[in-house]
């Protein structure tokens, strides 16, 4: 998280600046699907890992 904090801000500036600046409505549009996009990437992350911690039985 720590390193996506960092980066977003820079990617986020980038991406409205590609999509033709603060006043161009396309670059929030890439801005927003960069972001979800990202963001199921890192479900889909979390859902493949396994929990190695024992548990224990009740």
């Amino acid at each position: 998280m720590f390193i996506g904090g960092g980066i977003s801000p820079l990617l986020m500036g980038w991406l409205i600046q590609f999509g033709g600046g603060w006043e161009n409505p396309a670059g929030y549009i890439y801005a927003f699907f960069t972001m979800a996009g990202c963001a199921l990437l890192g479900m889909l992350l979390q859902l493949m890992t396994t929990d190695k911690t024992p548990r224990k039985a009740h």
